[in-house]
């Protein structure tokens, strides 16, 4: 009896695994097949906000299944503010907008002690991802616990890493990957 349990157990584990993997499949092929791209959903934001191109420092677009449409999360940032957008991923309509001073900017003398560039760590972490490019690196500098670190992630080739990079040595104090289907 209980050798049948665990037989039934793990085939609901299998079945489970399985229609997870193929919906992870089903959204990047979706992405393939919206009508809007990541780069334009970028655009979309940026002139809303009445920012130009030029102005952004720094952004990341992910997109999602939320709420029973296919949308794109866009985050950017500018000179001293951050820009939240989500836009409907098939007709580039703006659903949520968001905005706010950067809580780094009113004080960021703390700033000025990075020794390690945020180019120079952007290049640290992207010799770790064989293929990944600028425009799949988001990074942050960030005083935590003492220490300057850059904060970042690479969403590449179906996943997704999360680092820390020490800002006054360049070493990499954290390094994790895992599937964006997960």
């Amino acid at each position: 009896m209980n050798n049948k349990r665990t037989k039934v157990f793990a085939g609901i584990l299998a079945a489970a695994f399985v229609m997870a993997a193929g919906a992870g499949k089903t959204l990047a092929a979706k992405e393939e097949n919206v009508k809007i791209s990541r780069k334009e959903a970028l655009e979309i934001a940026a002139e809303d906000a009445k920012v130009e191109k030029d102005e952004i420092e720094r952004s990341r677009v992910e997109f999602e299944h939320e709420d029973g449409r296919f949308v794109y999360n866009v985050e950017f940032y500018t000179d001293k503010k951050e820009y939240d957008y989500e836009i409907n991923a098939e007709t580039g309509k703006i659903l949520e907008v968001d905005f706010e001073i950067d809580r780094e900017f009113k004080d960021a003398s703390w700033m000025e002690d990075a020794k390690i560039s945020e180019k120079e760590a952007q290049q640290i972490a992207l010799e770790e991802v064989p293929g990944a490019s600028e425009d799949d690196v988001y990074l942050e500098l960030d005083y935590d616990d003492g220490r300057l670190l850059y904060e970042g992630e690479i969403f590449y080739d179906s996943y997704e890493y999360e680092f820390e990079i020490n800002a006054e040595t360049g070493d990499i104090e954290s390094w994790e990957k895992e599937s964006i289907w997960d």
